[in-house]
Parts: structure tokens; sequence; C-alpha cells
């Protein structure tokens, strides 16, 4: 089941696509809006919006290209146009930020990767909530891929989202990996969302093991049950029933 199919019952905020915005870098270059979002909650005046900007040569063409293949010296062949021209300067990282009415920036953050996505998801009425994904692949390697966190955004500031691991009582930040190894999905169990996540990784022994962990929401937090057994799972294999997960 896709993501836009489980998502489709909720209310999901609209993207604009922008043209480039005109901020230059230390470099020189600049950013473009690759997506932008409009804030329920206003933002120091009405018409706050939450805005992801990328380095403005990596063109909507360009990110297909790249999106979950590697790096850019990994999929162009080395004579053509794109390969020469990140060779002398190679993307720089996306970044996020709160704009209000006024176009001034209230919130700042820089991400780890050159290409991201958001998606709006909001699975309860509390606060405002963002898939964050970052584009960690590599064209080699098991555990390198597409790897989504959640943003909340309250107090004109970015919160990331933790769950409190029920073994351990601690609050980690929640971290969903889709790669050779590892796949997530959203569900909906009794009327609320869950998310599930399965990854396959050595034990300390070796042998290789899978993690089962279910996220689930209870109108507060965010709790991760996770359960381990040995064996092994690649993501060509079909996602495990969710009976796996309890």
């Amino acid at each position: 089941m896709s993501f836009r199919k489980v998502v489709a019952g909720w209310t999901v905020l609209p993207v604009v696509l922008a043209v480039p915005c005109g901020r230059a870098q230390t470099t020189g270059f600049q950013y473009a809006i690759a997506q932008a979002f409009k804030l329920r909650q206003e933002v120091k005046g009405a018409g706050a919006s939450l805005q992801l900007l990328m380095d403005a040569r990596l063109s909507e063409s360009l990110q297909k290209d790249l999106w979950g293949k590697g790096d850019w010296s990994f999929v162009f062949p080395a004579d053509s146009d794109p390969y020469r021209e990140f060779s002398h300067h190679p993307p720089v990282k996306s970044k996020l930020e709160i704009v209000n009415s006024a176009g001034r920036i209230v919130a700042e953050r820089e991400l780890e990767t050159p290409l991201a996505k958001l998606e709006a998801w909001n699975p309860t009425e509390s606060g405002q909530l963002f898939l964050l994904t970052q584009d960690y692949s590599a064209g080699f390697g098991s555990y390198n891929g597409l790897a989504t966190s959640l943003i909340m955004i309250a107090d004109a500031a970015f919160h990331e989202v933790k769950a409190l691991d029920m073994e351990s009582r601690r609050q980690n930040p929640m971290r969903l990996v889709k790669s050779l190894k590892s796949d997530w999905r959203i569900v909906e169990r009794e009327g609320r969302p869950e998310i599930l996540s399965v990854s396959c990784h050595p034990s300390l022994n070796g042998k290789f093991v899978i993690d089962y962990s279910r996220y689930s929401f209870d109108g507060n937090q965010w709790a991760e049950h996770k359960r381990q057994v040995d064996g092994f799972w690649e993501s060509d294999e079909p996602f495990p029933e969710s009976r796996a997960f309890h």
C-alpha cells in the first residue's frame, strides 16, 4: 500500500513549487525554493510558510535523476555537464526556513544532504507535522538510502519528534530508513496511525537479526515497541505482515 493511499483520508497541505528565490550563498550560487507549505499557526503575522530550499542548480529533472540512486559522481557520466559542474562546485546542503508574511526568516535549519523532500502529515489535531526525507543514497552499500524523520512546527521553531522506547524508557528521535535492508510503512490500527519499521543487520555475534519496530501515538506522545528475532530480510522481499510487529 503506497504512502499516498494511506494518508489520503487525512488533511494534507498543498505543495507549492516556486522559482529560484535568489538568495546568494558564500559560494556565489543560489538557493531555490523546492517546496513551500502554508503554516496554520501564525508566525509573527499571518501567511507564514515552511520552505525547503535546495541548490538552484539541482533542477527538477536532475533531482529525479539522482533521487534514491546515489551521489552525482556515481550517477552522471564523467563527460556530462552536471558531472563537470559539480566536480568544480559540489551541490550544497539543503535547508529549511520558516518565513513570515513579510518575507523575514524567523527560523532556519541546515540539513545534512543536498537532496531532501517534505510531506505534510497530520494524523492528529495537535501541532503541524511533516515527514522530512533526506537522501543518503550512495549507489552502493546495504544501509545507505532515504532516511525520514518527523518534524513538528510549533512556536515558530522546528521540533524533532521523538518516541519513547518502551524497553529502555528513553526518548529517541524517530528515524525511518528505506534501503536494501530497511523499510517502513504508515498504517492505521483501531482508528489511530501507526508506523511499522523493519531493519535487518548483523548482531554482536555476527549473525543477522531482524528488528521489528512499531510506533504508536496515544494522543500525547509516540511510543516504540520493538522486538528482535534471528533471521534475514531485504527490501526486494514482501514487507512483513503486521503480526510480525507485535
